[in-house]
């Protein structure tokens, strides 16, 4: 079983400065296929905008999803990114990130390595850390 978050975090993951359009974070989430992308400006994280947040603004604004193109012209990440971050240390025991991601909604945290990104945990990280110690592929 791993010890650390960092022996079960996506190391590197993307990352966008707060300054990007929301059509580049749009893209991003759609043709990576990521659920949560930090914001990291001058090499320190500033917020995190996740997937599920841009569709429920979206949906706010155009329940149909009709213009998708137009809501998301001339806006930034800035601009919608959540900046109440929850994060943990990559030497942390992978039981904290567990402990963190199973209460509320989250799915996703920042590690930070000296205040440095350094990578992701996500649920699904942890779903597969699960399945490894049960011997299960």
């Amino acid at each position: 079983m791993p010890d650390t978050v960092r022996d079960v975090m996506t190391a590197d993951p993307t990352t966008l400065p707060s300054t990007a359009t929301l059509t580049d974070a749009w893209t991003l989430l759609v043709n990576q296929g990521f659920h949560h992308l930090p914001v990291v400006d001058a090499g320190r994280l500033v917020g995190v905008l996740s997937a599920t947040d841009l569709i429920e603004r979206l949906r706010a604004q155009d329940p149909a999803l009709r213009d998708t193109g137009v809501i998301l012209d001339g806006g930034t990440v800035a601009d919608w990114m959540s900046t109440a971050v929850v994060s943990v240390d990559a030497s942390a025991p992978a039981e904290v990130a567990v402990r963190r991601l199973s209460v509320g909604d989250l799915h996703a945290l920042p590690v930070l390595d000296e205040g440095a990104l350094v990578g992701i945990v996500t649920s699904t990280d942890l779903a597969r850390m699960l399945l490894a110690t049960m011997g299960v592929d």
